[in-house]
């Protein structure tokens, strides 16, 4: 159930800036990340709003690069 983080987005949206604002901090994290886990995580997100879901993974492999392994 994802009503929590979908009333969070909701409430991002009401402040202009915000969403784009969470959108760069998560891409700008998850463009480090293994591709399965960037998979994941927009089919996580896109469970919360489609359309987050969507600008996630687009803003993620603009900047991405292949990484086979964690850089952990």
């Amino acid at each position: 159930d994802y009503v929590q983080a979908k009333g969070l987005w909701d409430v991002l949206g009401r402040t202009e800036g915000q969403q784009a604002n969470f959108i760069g901090n998560v891409s700008g994290h998850l463009s480090a990340a293994r591709e399965d886990t960037r998979a994941r995580t927009y089919e996580m997100f896109s469970r919360v709003d489609k359309a987050l879901g969507d600008a996630i993974k687009a803003a993620t492999e603009k900047n991405a690069a292949p990484v086979k392994e964690s850089r952990l």
